[in-house]
């Protein structure tokens, strides 16, 4: 059940809201339990994509240049006007034989038509690898799509044989070798995507995918193992999706507005042109196979820029044949690419004009707090395996909530300490509970912060009895405990601000070690219906009344926030039931590989991913997806390890850290896990170790991951044990392993 006001676009974005972080969450976690079976992360993705919520993203990028790779200068000028002009003075009268700039201009017209904000048309087209898939040949399960950072592009790479020799040449699929012919020959360069972040970060360059052939005309994905990219598929696929997601949100948005109903119609007929496109390729036919290939891309290429929603800015117009277009879109006019093409012959006194139209932009799924105003949900909980910086993304939300403008936040990289630190100003005191009257805390809001345990129970959380000696005889009293204190705080502040009351941050660390039902008890009711009075067994003084009076009730007002971190990795998780958790918003922190990769780069000062603790964060990661290792029966984004045991915070002194990391961390938590049938394996490992020096000495970085991944399933299981050599696997020998190993790849 989700609020019903506004339009249907709003209410099917709380419907996304809910299902993303309430019901994927409990499904999850009955699968966890056993209680259902199957492939529940496929089921979460068909189902999220026939959501059609609309588009959603960070907001993140400030703007998109074009540049030049090698030299760094930039191309001006850069516009949607430039581009066409391009693709109608060279590639169209070259038939469309300059293939780099055949899928350079489709990616300039994503970027500079305006329909999507930048963000969108980076992550749901560009950046989207189920658009594009091109296999990394170093780096395990990595993919790249249409652009890729310049950095990682040498590991995107195909290899031919050499005819007569033992030996393989690689093939870039992102290029920074100039060509000989198209858009950049004159300038010995390769075009390349400057992108800028609103929050201050150094900007990143990309590099488009230009490693491209003309051989296959399949509509599958881009490209095969050991293979270019085929410039067909890779046209046809980002055309596809580009039209099918503008579409989608055009359709949620238009209502009864016409002009949004004629330009959904326009997208429907424009993705019926481009199969058509596709078809009519059986009837392009030359005199050998060369040369009807070279026709086909010819072909297609130069229908292409028929696709006027593509080639047209947000804002200006398209002018149809209002009776040609009405008969295609009801069906009395049959639709073929000849029919579709006649809608723009417009007969005198038949002219449509079609606006073309952004999208309206989706609530920011990573804007929790404005998703728990949408759907009355004012509880959340940051959840995922040990070491995903739950408690820090929780300090860090509620830093951005009670000072938005802190200069914390824009910083780059930033510690649990300086979060803290920005905190200190808003944390509630004792002070603040009993004399609130005079508070800086009741105009400018405050959090406060509990750790749950396993003998935390009602009295400590909500109401207790509290013993004190007067004049030497105890005396007993009811008194508010942490949450009703907070809560009657927020409701004083509700009243001296009316009009925009502060707000009020409850932070529970490890809110599933204790019984959460108990620990509640009947303030659950509390939670999903504010402001409402709810009695308790304890009579305590009411400051919020006036007059000051006592009351058994409590009332938690919806300026208050309860926020959560649970380790989904705990074996206590079962605990929290549905009625906790159709109260509560379940966020997902799960292990981030580019945390990783930042805290290596800020800490050395190098712009590269040679570290040891990338190294191994990905051999770690390979234990859980390698079936011979995982127990299924268990939720991997439930147990894997997080990025924090693999940060690198100084640039001297780093290897002795990562060492003891390993040994006292790291190696111990994965013996918890076999221990616990998380983990196991029945092959004999003893037999298989790699030493540090055949470590260095893989063929590549997906063999070099393989053989540290064996042995810390090694040592996490046979702890103790001895190897074939006869030497103990203690911590020595697992900390001499990973020093080596460190050593002798020079990291």
């Amino acid at each position: 059940m989700v609020d019903r006001t506004g339009t249907s676009y709003f209410v099917l974005d709380k419907f996304k809201q809910k299902m993303v972080y309430q019901v994927f969450p409990f499904l999850n976690n009955l699968s966890s339990m056993g209680i259902i079976h199957g492939n529940i992360d496929s089921f979460e993705q068909a189902l999220s994509s026939k959501l059609n919520t609309g588009v959603s993203g960070l907001n993140r990028i400030s703007d998109i240049r074009k540049v030049m790779v090698n030299s760094g200068d930039r191309v001006d000028p850069y516009s949607l006007e430039d581009t066409i002009d391009y693709y109608e003075r060279e590639i169209i009268p070259n038939h469309c034989s300059d293939y780099k700039g055949l899928l350079e201009s489709v990616i300039d017209a994503v970027v500079l038509n305006g329909v999507f904000p930048n963000d969108i048309a980076t992550d749901s087209l560009l950046f989207n690898i189920e658009v594009a898939s091109v296999p990394s040949k170093t780096v395990p399960v990595a993919y790249a799509s249409y652009l890729v950072k310049a950095q990682d592009a040498p590991s995107y790479y195909y290899e031919t044989a050499v005819k007569g020799k033992d030996r393989r040449n690689p093939h870039a699929y992102y290029s920074t070798r100039p060509g000989n012919v198209g858009r950049w020959a004159d300038r010995s360069d390769v075009a390349a995507y400057e992108i800028s972040y609103a929050d201050g970060s150094p900007s990143d360059t990309y590099l488009p995918l230009n490693g491209l052939r003309l051989h296959t005309f399949t509509t599958n994905n881009v490209c095969k193992d050991n293979n270019p990219a085929e410039i067909y598929g890779s046209l046809y696929r980002l055309l596809l999706y580009y039209l099918k997601l503008y579409e989608v949100n055009i359709s949620l948005i238009k209502g009864h507005d016409e002009s949004y109903a004629d330009l959904d119609e326009l997208i429907l007929l424009e993705i019926k042109y481009l199969s058509s496109l596709h078809d009519e390729l059986r009837n392009v036919n030359a005199a050998s196979q060369t040369e009807r290939e070279k026709a086909r891309i010819d072909y297609f290429g130069t229908k292409m820029r028929r696709l006027r929603t593509l080639w047209t800015r947000q804002g200006e117009v398209i002018r149809v044949d209002e009776q040609k277009f009405k008969n295609l879109v009801v069906g009395s006019t049959p639709f073929s690419v000849e029919a579709y093409e006649d809608t723009y012959n417009i007969t005198s006194g038949m002219e449509k004009v079609i606006e073309i139209k952004g999208v309206v932009k989706m609530t920011d799924l990573k804007d929790y707090q404005q998703i728990m105003e949408n759907i009355g949900v004012r509880q959340m909980v940051f959840q995922g395996p040990p070491g995903t910086s739950k408690t820090f993304e929780s300090k860090r939300f509620v830093l951005k909530q009670l000072e938005p403008d802190s200069e914390i936040l824009t910083k780059r990289f930033v510690s649990l300490e300086e979060i803290s630190s920005a905190l200190d100003v808003y944390k509630m005191t004792e002070e603040d509970y009993s004399n609130p009257a005079v508070s800086a805390k009741l105009t400018m809001g405050g959090w406060d912060l509990v750790q749950f345990h396993p003998s935390y129970g009602y009295e400590d959380f909500i109401r207790g009895i509290e013993v004190k000696a007067d004049g030497g005889l105890p005396s007993y009293n009811s008194v508010n405990r942490i949450l009703g204190k907070i809560a009657e705080f927020a409701k004083l502040a509700e009243k001296a601000n009316p009009t925009e009351p502060p707000k009020f941050y409850l932070v529970i660390d490890e809110i599933n070690r204790a019984n959460i039902a108990t620990v509640f008890g009947e303030l659950i009711y509390g939670l999903e219906y504010r402001d409402s009075k709810v009695s308790t067994p304890y009579e305590v003084e009411d400051k919020a009344a006036d007059p000051v009076s006592r009351t058994k009730d409590i009332v938690l007002g919806k300026n208050l926030y309860i926020i959560g971190t649970m380790n989904t990795a705990d074996k206590s998780i079962d605990s929290i039931d549905y009625a906790i958790r159709r109260r509560f918003l379940f966020i997902d922190s799960p292990a981030d590989r580019n945390v990783v990769i930042s805290c290596y780069q800020n800490a050395s000062g190098n712009d590269d991913e040679n570290s040891i603790e990338l190294l191994v964060f990905d051999a770690v990661q390979a234990v859980f997806d390698n079936e011979s290792y995982f127990n299924d029966e268990y939720q991997k984004s439930d147990v894997r390890l997080g990025h924090t045991y693999f940060l690198r915070k100084r640039k001297d002194g780093y290897e002795e850290d990562f060492v003891e990391h390993f040994v006292f961390q790291i190696i111990p938590i994965l013996r918890e896990y076999v221990k616990d049938g998380i983990l196991d394996t029945i092959e004999d490992l003893k037999a298989i170790e790699h030493t540090p020096s055949e470590i260095r000495d893989a063929a590549d970085r997906g063999e070099r991951v393989r053989f540290i991944s064996d042995n810390i399933m090694l040592y996490a299981k046979e702890f103790g044990s001895m190897t074939r050599s006869g030497k103990c696997i203690d911590n020595d020998y697992v900390g001499t392993f990973i020093e080596e190993v460190r050593t002798k790849i020079g990291y």
